[in-house]
């Protein structure tokens, strides 16, 4: 395995992939559809790849050249002939697979998020970045959880806070100074945090990360050496 990369006992028997095609990797990750989010999209791949049209509100990407997946439901336009409130929910998923640079293994990443009423959102059920390597010469795919710097990624928006048993104490995020709380301002000061979510690279091969704060929003870039990712300064 190469060095650069830590990764988990756990691995998955994929098999050999016909080309190691992004195409390949999808297929595997909704092969079997256990849950409300895998479920849906791995219907509309099937629908997709028989060239069949896909539901309202579904939309799918595929960039095989680049090794790029997408796959967006906006629930408001699946739902817009029935009665009810919006819900102003917006799902995105993309995968995307990666050539190592010691030529024997890939890098395979799915990428999980959306918007919620226009906001974005990273700390839902299925929110999230979960990385794999995949080994062309025992055809296996093992779960690697340093891809990415864990501490560079929480770098991009601390929270600093703390509970002394009766009260809080955070940091304003507008002027980083510490203000003690009530519970409701603290639950305010939680739902207001700074949220960073990942966008996965349809061109090159970077990662971008986006940074929603109060003051206002930013972006970082996470630089590929050929096995992980690191923030670029």
């Amino acid at each position: 395995m190469p060095k650069n990369l830590t990764i988990w006992n756990e691995l998955y028997e994929i098999g050999k992939l016909s080309k190691g095609s992004i195409s390949d990797f999808v297929s595997w990750m909704l092969a079997e559809p256990e849950d409300e989010l895998n479920g849906p999209m791995s219907e509309a791949w099937q629908l997709y790849r028989k060239n069949k049209p896909l539901g309202k509100g579904t939309t799918i990407v595929l960039d095989e050249k680049n090794g790029y997946f997408r796959y967006e439901m906006d629930y408001d336009k699946e739902y817009e002939d029935e009665e009810g409130e919006p819900v102003e929910s917006i799902i995105v998923v993309e995968m995307c697979v990666w050539n190592c640079a010691d030529g024997k293994h890939k890098l395979f990443a799915e990428n999980v998020g959306g918007t919620y009423q226009g906001k974005p959102h990273n700390d839902g059920q299925f929110d999230g970045t979960m990385f794999f390597l995949y080994d062309k010469a025992t055809q296996k795919l093992y779960g690697c959880n340093e891809a990415i710097d864990s501490e560079e990624l929480s770098s991009l928006a601390p929270l600093h806070w703390r509970y002394d048993g009766e009260r809080y104490f955070a940091t304003d995020h507008v002027t980083g100074e510490w203000k003690q709380m009530t519970q409701e301002e603290y639950d305010k000061w939680m739902e207001d945090r700074p949220v960073v979510t990942l966008s996965l690279p349809r061109s090159g091969k970077d990662i971008k990360a986006h940074i929603y704060t109060p003051t206002g929003n930013k972006e970082r870039t996470f630089a590929w050496d050929g096995y992980r990712f690191h923030l670029s300064k």
